[in-house]
């Protein structure tokens, strides 16, 4: 079973923030998503919402910090009756793979 989670043919997800210049910033507090958006994945979709374009790396991650992490919190709470934190985050800076990561940028507010 860990072996078929870490290496799917397709991870569809998204991020906490994408730089202006391309980065793209995944928190995490299990950090069982990223290693198949890092390398076990065979192709990695992720569908990002407008309003998570930030200027640098800095600004992403005080996004992460100051925005996301509260409301994620908050889920987690009501969901799981646990708190959240940010123990892993990936920062994809460049893809090495040709076509193995596809970002779609989507005019609209989706998640947080």
């Amino acid at each position: 079973m860990r072996v078929l989670a870490s290496s799917p043919d397709y991870v569809v997800g998204s991020v906490h923030a994408v730089t202006l210049d391309g980065s793209l910033l995944i928190a995490s507090a299990s950090g069982s998503q990223l290693g198949p958006m890092v390398s076990g994945a065979g192709h990695v979709v992720l569908v990002i919402g407008s309003q998570k374009i930030v200027a640098d790396i800095d600004t992403g991650l005080r996004r992460i910090y100051e925005y996301c992490l509260p409301l994620e919190d908050d889920r987690a709470r009501r969901a799981y009756g646990m708190p959240s934190a940010v123990n892993n985050i990936l920062i994809i800076n460049r893809v090495v793979q040709p076509g193995r990561v596809t970002a779609i940028l989507v005019r609209e507010c989706l998640g947080f």
